[in-house]
């Protein structure tokens, strides 16, 4: 049971430490490339093409105009 725990808390260093490499990488990016994204609730929202970042909120303008080049 001690090495499954073992293996267990390694993998959640392993991925505090990718999620922390991520955040800097978005940190640092200039996220001059973005474009409409839907999430998983079909919400749209802006997002880095570079590095994946969710932005902000696209204004109603944005929307309209995204949705005519569909």
């Amino acid at each position: 049971m001690k090495k499954i725990n073992q293996k267990a808390e390694k993998l959640k260093d392993e991925i505090k430490a990718k999620q922390d490499e991520l955040s800097n990488l978005q940190s640092d990016c200039k996220h001059k490339n973005k474009q409409i994204k839907m999430d998983s609730k079909n919400t749209p929202m802006w997002e880095c093409i570079d590095c994946g970042k969710r932005l902000n909120y696209p204004s109603q303008n944005e929307l309209k105009k995204w949705t005519n080049n569909k």
